[in-house]
């Protein structure tokens, strides 16, 4: 949704329903706390609230944005071969009709995890209510010049104990951070278009290819919107190099 209307001049608004924190793609959270804010380096702005939770299998969930796009609007080119150091670790443990003392365990544990990292750590419980039983752990690692996204989520069939949704989420966020990488695996997925529009060629890092990345690569350059290339590094992260139709 975001790309055509960033780039249709005038402001827009959007509401979608559905599950808006599900095992199997970004979260409301991830969107809000790093999506917004990364896209906004290459893009017209987009501002998503959450205004009503959704979880697997109940759904009925709902997120809403703002696409502020002036006249004239395109989207600008990304190197960022460098995130920085980190500076903080934010997130929210929450628990859809769980005892209060789960998200409190879920929090206490992954700041538990984290603390090793030595810098700011602030994971805020969260107890709702809701039409099934869920719960989940929602971290953003700020760098100095990126952020990146980690999550776990309970499986309603096999429900795990609140130690072990904090380590999912955590292990994830280590994986990266221990990557260098500048990226997370759903960012560069995501600003992969947007970029592929963009006014000069982009480049960045990931931890490593996923399918999503490698599928939609491969589809933008089936359309003749970009060449995209993948470099190995020795030992490090994946670099991306993404150079637009027009600046071949």
């Amino acid at each position: 949704v975001y790309p055509p209307l960033a780039l249709a001049g005038g402001t827009t608004h959007v509401r979608i329903g559905g599950g808006t924190h599900v095992a199997w793609s970004p979260t409301a959270d991830y969107l809000i706390n790093v999506w917004t804010p990364m896209q906004a380096l290459i893009g017209p702005a987009a501002n998503v609230t959450l205004t009503k939770w959704g979880w697997y299998p109940a759904g009925g969930g709902e997120i809403a944005s703002e696409i502020i796009s002036p006249a004239n609007a395109t989207f600008r080119a990304l190197t960022l071969t460098d995130r920085g150091p980190l500076k903080r670790v934010t997130g929210r443990a929450a628990g859809l009709n769980k005892d209060p003392l789960f998200a409190r365990q879920i929090a206490d544990h992954a700041a538990a995890l984290l603390a090793p990292l030595g810098v700011d750590i602030r994971v805020e419980p969260l107890t709702l209510r809701g039409d099934c039983t869920a719960s989940g752990l929602f971290l953003t690692a700020e760098y100095a010049n990126c952020r990146a996204g980690f999550s776990a989520i309970e499986k309603p069939d096999n429900p795990p104990a609140a130690s072990e949704i904090a380590a999912q989420a955590v292990d994830a966020l280590r994986a990266h951070h221990g990557s260098q990488a500048t990226l997370d695996q759903y960012l560069a997925d995501q600003l992969l278009l947007p970029l592929a529009l963009a006014d000069a060629p982009s480049r960045f890092t990931v931890e490593k290819m996923s399918g999503h990345l490698r599928t939609h690569a491969k589809l933008l350059e089936h359309f003749g919107l970009a060449t995209i290339t993948f470099e190995e590094g020795n030992a490090g992260p994946l670099a991306v190099t993404i150079r637009p139709g027009a600046t071949k």
